[in-house]
């Protein structure tokens, strides 16, 4: 118990640092009672981030139950994979493997009214597909960022928003205050 509530910082290490080991059977512990007789789904957004301590926890825990447990991860291809411990404890024949590649233009297309609520013009359009290169995040965040009268411009002059992501959802973070930005911080 204690290994768990000092690994999600809800209690001070203090002077006693956790036991890697305590942490993986309580990480195991954790997932058992979860999973209770519907199971548990994990899920690991960009594995390849995943810190070796998290890995080697979670990866001791998936080696010790075979039924259960579900994990689901994403890793961007040619990324340097942070998670190997969580791939090793599975090992290659429970492991399936889905290749996600970019997005139609058809289907940014229909991303992009149905969240904006407006169609978005056939030229800019292609060139928000082009500039996102298909992912459907960054095309939202770009269009949002283009603006509904920005939309309408002349489609030869360059779209007038950030080039990264990043700064993108930085500026979107950027804007929530107060209790909202608390809730952003505790969850992140």
């Amino acid at each position: 118990r204690r290994a768990l509530e000092v690994a999600l910082l809800m209690e001070e290490a203090g002077s006693l640092p956790v036991d890697p080991l305590s942490l993986g059977v309580a990480v195991r512990s954790a997932l058992e009672l979860l999973g209770g007789k519907d199971g548990v789904v994990v899920a690991v957004d960009d594995l390849q981030w995943l810190d070796s301590s998290s890995a080697a926890a979670l990866g001791f825990a998936l080696r010790r139950l075979r039924e259960g447990v579900l994990v689901v991860w994403t890793r961007r291809l040619g990324e340097e994979d942070g998670g190997s411990a969580v791939a090793e404890a599975l090992g290659p024949e429970r492991i399936e493997r889905v290749r996600v590649g970019p997005l139609s233009v058809g289907a940014i297309h229909r991303i992009l009214s149905d969240q904006l609520g407006r169609p978005v013009p056939r030229p800019t359009l292609l060139r928000l597909h082009e500039a996102s290169g298909g992912n459907p995040m960054y095309a939202l965040e770009l269009a949002r960022a283009l603006g509904a009268e920005n939309a309408m411009r002349d489609p030869t002059q360059p779209l007038p928003v950030p080039g990264q992501l990043e700064e993108l959802v930085s500026a979107r973070l950027d804007a929530f205050t107060g209790t909202a930005r608390e809730a952003l911080v505790l969850v992140s």
